[in-house]
């Protein structure tokens, strides 16, 4: 899903992997509305699904603005959206000032400065892609004569779930 905003020319969306909104609303000048991505809940599972976001800005705009995010609290309590929050600019996830962040009754708001052609990410905690994990744990295992990456299963999504264990023993 995306939504193009042509008055402040931001495009905000979630196609990429990680991420965790369905759907972008403007509910002003600069301000949006996010709701998180519903997954159908597996009573298998202890977990409400619905307690974390994570989507895309883009800027087209030659400008510099500051934009508001509104995200909705989902099925889980709203203190599942708190902070720390973080912004991805460049390949690096930073943790954003809690001036920039506003908790209401039922959703958190998230204030940023978007620069001329920005592109960003913006979530409650650093999401790492896929590749990312698996490079990680490659290189953990890669360090460290004893250990070993196992694939346990794999997620709804086709994805590796991977353990790092060490050799056995008593």
């Amino acid at each position: 899903m995306q939504y193009q905003d042509k008055e402040t020319d931001l495009v905000l969306d979630n196609e990429f992997e990680c991420a965790s909104a369905r759907e972008f609303q403007r509910l002003g000048k600069s301000h949006y509305a996010i709701d998180l991505l519903k997954e159908d809940f597996d009573p298998r599972y202890p977990v409400v699904w619905e307690y974390a976001f994570c989507f895309r800005v883009r800027s087209f705009s030659d400008r510099m603005q500051r934009a508001t995010f509104r995200i909705n609290q989902g099925r889980g309590p709203l203190k599942w959206l708190g902070g720390p929050h973080h912004i991805k600019r460049k390949g690096k996830w930073r943790v954003l000032p809690s001036n920039a962040v506003f908790e209401g009754d039922d959703y958190v708001e998230v204030a940023v400065e978007v620069a001329p052609r920005d592109e960003f990410l913006l979530a409650n905690n650093p999401y790492a892609a896929p590749a990312e994990v698996e490079a990680e744990v490659q290189a953990t295992v890669d360090a460290v004569d004893f250990l070993q990456a196992v694939e346990l299963c794999h997620s709804p999504e086709g994805r590796p779930i991977l353990a790092v264990e060490t050799e056995k023993r008593d």
